[in-house]
C-alpha cells in the first residue's frame, strides 16, 4: 500500500514538473503593428510593359514574426504572369494562387523572422494592350479576413504569443497622358468697334485681353469655348488667347495667341 502511494506521489510530481517547465502564456494583447508595403520597379508605364511588384514587411521594429497571411487583387487592365518567394527570409511560408484576379500568401515560418525590413515576395504583371493614356492602377494588400500577422515561440521556457495589427502601404502605377496638339493661332474672322470674332477650332478654348494686360495662363479663370467677344472698348488693341484644355488622355497644351487686333 505504501509503495502504491509513493508511486502516485511520484507521478503527480513528474506531471507537475512537466507543466512547470513550459508555462503557456496567453496572447499578450499588445497593440504592436507591422506594415506591409507594395512597391513597383516602375510607376510610369505604357501598354505591354511588364511590372514587377515587391511585397515587404517594413517598420516592424524588429518584432519576430512567424505567421503571415495576406491577399492581393490584380486590378483590371493588368494580367498576372508569375511570382517568386524570398525563401531566404521566409522558410516554409507557402503561396497559393487562386485565379487570375487574386493572389494569396499564407503560412508559418520555420524560424522567427525579424528585422526592420525584409522582402516577402515579388510578382510580375503585364499592362494590357488595350489600356489608354491616363489609366492608373492601385495595387495593395487587401484589408480582409485573410490578413494576419503573429508570432508564437518559446522564450525562457514560456510559450509567447503575439498578434500584430497590420498597416498597409499601396503603390499606384499609371500610363502618362499624351501631350496635347499645338493649338491653332487665332485667326481673325470679323471685327467691329466693340466686338471681335476669331475662327473657332474644335476643342480649343478662348479668352480676350487688352494688349496692355498680363497674358492669361491655363489656370486663369474666364476661358470659354466661344470665339466671339462683345462689349469691347473702341479704339483699343486686344489679343485673343487659346489652348487645348486637359482631358482624360491628354495634358493641357501651351497657350497660343493672336497678334494685337
Amino acid at each position: 500500500m505504501k509503495k502504491r502511494i509513493i508511486s502516485i506521489l511520484l507521478a503527480v510530481t513528474l506531471v507537475t514538473s512537466l507543466f512547470a517547465s513550459v508555462a503557456i502564456a496567453e496572447d499578450t494583447g499588445d497593440t504592436e503593428s507591422i506594415t506591409l508595403e507594395v512597391t513597383a520597379d516602375k510607376t510610369s508605364v505604357k501598354p505591354g510593359d511588364e511590372v514587377t511588384f515587391t511585397v515587404s514587411v517594413v517598420d516592424n521594429n524588429n518584432y519576430p514574426l512567424s505567421n503571415l497571411g495576406f491577399s492581393l487583387s490584380i486590378p483590371d487592365g493588368m494580367t498576372y504572369l508569375s511570382y517568386e518567394l524570398n525563401t531566404t527570409e521566409t522558410d516554409n511560408f507557402r503561396f497559393i494562387y487562386f485565379n487570375e484576379d487574386i493572389l494569396l500568401f499564407s503560412g508559418a515560418s520555420a524560424k522567427d523572422v525579424s528585422g526592420g525590413s525584409w522582402k516577402v515576395m515579388t510578382f510580375t504583371c503585364r499592362v494590357d494592350s488595350d489600356n489608354t493614356a491616363g489609366s492608373s492602377f492601385n495595387i495593395s494588400v487587401k484589408n480582409d479576413n485573410r490578413l494576419f500577422a503573429s508570432y508564437e515561440g518559446v522564450e525562457s521556457g514560456v510559450v509567447v504569443q503575439q498578434t500584430y495589427s497590420v498597416n498597409i502601404e499601396p503603390v499606384t502605377i499609371s500610363i502618362p497622358k499624351d501631350d496635347a496638339a499645338t493649338p491653332t493661332v487665332p485667326v481673325l474672322d470679323t471685327v467691329t468697334d466693340t466686338s471681335i470674332s476669331v475662327t473657332a477650332v474644335e476643342g480649343q478654348v478662348y479668352m480676350i485681353k487688352k494688349a496692355t494686360e498680363e497674358a492669361p495662363t491655363v489656370e486663369s479663370t474666364g476661358w470659354s469655348s466661344s470665339a466671339t467677344f462683345t462689349g469691347l472698348s473702341p479704339n483699343t488693341a486686344y489679343i485673343v488667347y487659346t489652348y487645348f484644355p486637359e482631358t482624360d488622355i491628354t495634358n493641357a497644351s501651351d497657350v497660343a495667341h493672336s497678334s494685337p487686333i
